[in-house]
């Protein structure tokens, strides 16, 4: 029994597929070096880093749970969502990646930043009420 989308699926796939296009442009300007006016900015933001890890994991779970219909993830994981799980996991390498990447620094910080910035998104989820679908609510 699970709930259904909130927005039309087509649309969500497209909101999926244009945030994680960003979010990997994003990656790939930090790992190149060519994102320093961009770093510039954030840095001047009290918290800008962190908040910003935590801001843009949390949509991408909110985005991929919903994707996945708010599948959990496989036993013995399975409290969390899957799509929340694949994000930890996915940041997680990629954060530790940066310890062997010349314009990149690993921060445990920014890690941490990125699993309370997917579980944040998946308890954004689990606050909003339930809507079944029909098949669901006739059984």
């Amino acid at each position: 029994m699970r709930s259904a989308t909130v927005m039309p699926r087509p649309f969500l796939r497209l909101a999926f597929v244009l945030f994680t296009s960003g979010f990997i442009s994003l990656i790939i300007l930090a790992d190149s070096g060519h994102a320093g006016g961009l770093w510039s900015f954030i840095a001047s933001i009290p918290g800008g880093d962190k908040l910003g890890h935590l801001v843009l994991v949390g949509t991408l779970s909110v985005l991929l749970n919903l994707l996945l219909e708010n599948r959990r993830a496989p036993f013995p994981c399975n409290r969390i969502m899957l799509g929340s799980l694949i994000l930890i996991i996915a940041t997680t390498l990629e954060e530790a990646s940066q310890a062997w990447i010349p314009h990149r620094n690993f921060d445990l910080f920014d890690a941490l930043a990125n699993i309370v910035g997917a579980l944040c998104g998946e308890g954004l989820l689990r606050m909003l009420p339930r809507r079944h679908t029909q098949s669901s609510a006739t059984t």
